[in-house]
């Protein structure tokens, strides 16, 4: 990462993309630092806006989106009252560390009329595409005014904050195309491309495309899978109990808790199967959540 690249991404403080590789920046902050290269030397009050965002974190604090509209208005006007006030959004934890269903919803609403307004789509023709947004789009707009480049660089950061803050890793995915999404998901968890019929290509392909969740079950219940994240010297490990602990050291990058370590020990020795507990982990919430994010940010970045 060259010196001006490292200067650009202290703007980003609050979503670094721990999952992506080292060094690697990911493609929309690279787009939109190459925006910022663009706008010469930035007014100070328009460098306060931009720290505004830098401090949106987790979405679930209650006047969040009171924040937003803050924001917005501080776009529109390319500066805002009071000094320095960056620390107008607070800090919170999140319930149960999952983002409530109906916050993410209010923030795909910004979302959508933010990225409408910046890909200069009629404000109607945004309308109607989306009528249930109609109110919060026809403010976004009228917020936010007329285009330009200062407008348009603070509008993209913030719309790359929200989405890092309530997309999951399957609405990453949903960004891409199918075909980019499948090859990336066979070269993170099978170190390899799909061939032409894995990847849909072939004439004994599926008519209809599977889910890349449904296809990432179906790669890590396979032998290959297996005995590439496995080595054979974990398989022949003396104790069920350091057998446990390389398994989850290997498929979920932690150690197991006491409460897990028990219950494994336990699973292997009621089906007196190794590979049934393999396949378990494979098969958990967990891990296949670990993969799709660690297939999201490789797309990212890509």
């Amino acid at each position: 990462m060259d010196e001006e690249t490292a200067r650009m991404m202290t703007r980003w403080r609050n979503i670094l993309c721990p999952e992506a590789p080292g060094g690697v920046v990911d493609r929309e902050i690279r787009e939109i630092n190459m925006m910022e290269r663009t706008l010469g030397e930035i007014p100070e009050e328009v460098n306060r806006v931009r720290a505004l965002i830098s401090r949106v974190d987790p979405l679930c604090y209650c006047h969040v989106f009171h924040n937003v509209d803050f924001i917005m208005n501080a776009i529109g006007a390319l500066t805002y009252p009071g000094s320095p006030g960056i620390d107008v959004l607070e800090r919170c934890m999140l319930r149960g560390g999952q983002l409530p269903s109906d916050v993410k919803e209010r923030a795909n609403e910004y979302i959508y009329p933010l990225e409408a307004w910046l890909k200069g789509r009629p404000c109607e023709e945004a309308v109607e595409e989306r009528p249930q947004y109609a109110k919060l789009i026809r403010r976004t707009y009228s917020t936010l005014g007329d285009r330009s480049p200062y407008r348009e660089w603070l509008a993209a950061s913030l719309i790359k904050t929200l989405k890092e803050h309530a997309y999951t890793p399957i609405d990453w995915l949903s960004q891409f195309p199918y075909e980019e999404v499948i090859a990336q998901l066979y070269k993170v968890v099978l170190g390899r491309a799909p061939t032409r019929e894995e990847a849909g290509l072939g004439p004994q392909s599926p008519e209809k495309e599977e889910s890349p969740t449904s296809i990432l079950r179906s790669l890590t219940d396979s032998e290959e899978y297996t005995a590439r994240n496995l080595l054979e010297s974990v398989k022949e490990v003396a104790s069920d109990q350091e057998f446990v602990l390389q398994v989850y050291r290997a498929l979920l990058g932690r150690e197991p808790s006491p409460d897990d370590l028990e219950f494994r020990v336990s699973e292997i020795r009621e089906t007196g199967s190794r590979d049934a507990l393999i396949r378990s982990v494979a098969r958990s919430r967990e891990h296949l959540d670990r993969q799709l994010a660690r297939v999201a940010e490789a797309l990212k970045s890509s």
